[in-house]
């Protein structure tokens, strides 16, 4: 199963994390980058609909051996264009169409695998499982992306990110920052000022951008960076080194659903491979002095406490960040 979604009110969106939460996946956005809010854009909106244009649109693509399901809303009884262009490139055939609105339903509806109507104001998420017996961890049909509560940590890899993947990993980012328990008291992550999209955009481009999955979603993600900068150079580490001799560890993330099941152990164990691959002689990171439960992980795995600091942060201010190493 993959879920898409268009939505200017976020009614659609919400709909369609109900449903990816049933299947333990990510909804993924049908992005057309335009701005849609108001009433002269929602008259612009119904307009463009009604003329049957489309327009261009970035998402995830999908995989058509698996079941498709778009929630969209209604645009003067028809498609969005952005959802327009999503559904003529990847086929109706394909596709289980699950349409929001206030009082009416689409009439062009040949040709579609499946239409399911949501109209009112009070509308939630449809049982389009009733069909089927649903049970996180365990799969019933292959090519299902459910995520297990149960992942073998031995069988996970790290796979280097690449420009397809920018959409992706935001969403998974955001999410994970979203439904973090505690992140106003630990992290104080803040997604577009800690991570942000030119962050991780950068991190792409540069290669240092690394992620695991499972079932088709990320399940965690970091960037290693080759080199060290001139805030890590004065710091009390247990070995000199150039800094082309260091990687750095960066926005270290673990899904939010499978944290302290030992994902960000296994993470780190590949984070650290990774850099040995590299030819480096440490891994370095620093995290913010209040984030007790990522010092816990870091020691776990070895890392050494050196030194402390304190930096202005565009997402708390500023903070005391303590400085970890590990030596190979």
């Amino acid at each position: 199963m993959q879920v898409y979604y268009f939505s200017r009110t976020g009614r659609s969106k919400e709909i369609a994390e109900q449903i990816a939460r049933h299947y333990h996946i990510e909804a993924r956005m049908i992005d057309d980058h335009k701005d849609w809010s108001g009433k002269v854009n929602y008259m612009k909106a119904g307009a463009m609909a009604l003329s049957g244009i489309t327009i261009p649109a970035d998402y995830i693509e999908p995989d058509t051996d698996d079941e498709i399901t778009v929630v969209f809303p209604l645009w003067a009884g028809t498609m969005p264009p952005g959802v327009k262009t999503f559904v003529e490139n990847v086929g109706k055939e394909n596709i289980t169409a699950i349409i929001t609105s206030l009082g009416s339903t689409m009439k062009q509806r040949d040709g579609f695998k499946k239409i399911i109507d949501l109209v009112g104001k009070d509308i939630t998420a449809p049982d389009i499982l009733s069909n089927r017996k649903h049970r996180a961890g365990k799969r019933e049909r292959k090519g299902e992306p459910i995520m297990t509560d149960k992942i073998e940590m031995d069988g996970i890899k790290l796979i280097k990110a690449k420009e397809k993947d920018f959409a992706r990993l935001t969403e998974f980012y955001r999410n994970a920052i979203i439904n973090s328990e505690n992140m106003d008291l630990y992290g104080k992550w803040i997604y577009g000022k800690h991570p942000t999209d030119e962050m991780i955009a950068d991190y792409i481009n540069s290669g240092a951008m690394y992620y695991t999955e499972n079932c088709g979603s990320i399940i965690s993600a970091a960037a290693v960076t080759e080199g060290q900068g001139d805030d890590y150079r004065d710091a009390d580490w247990g070995i000199s080194l150039e800094d082309k001799e260091a990687a750095v560890l960066h926005i270290l993330c673990v899904d939010s659903r499978i944290q302290r099941k030992g994902l960000g152990r296994a993470t780190m164990e590949l984070v650290k491979q990774l850099s040995r691959d590299l030819g480096k002689k440490a891994l370095r990171l620093d995290a913010l002095a209040c984030n007790t439960p990522a010092h816990r992980l870091y020691e776990s795995t070895g890392f050494e406490l050196r030194d402390k600091r304190r930096w202005y942060t565009e997402n708390a201010g500023w903070m005391d960040f303590l400085l970890y190493e590990y030596i190979f």
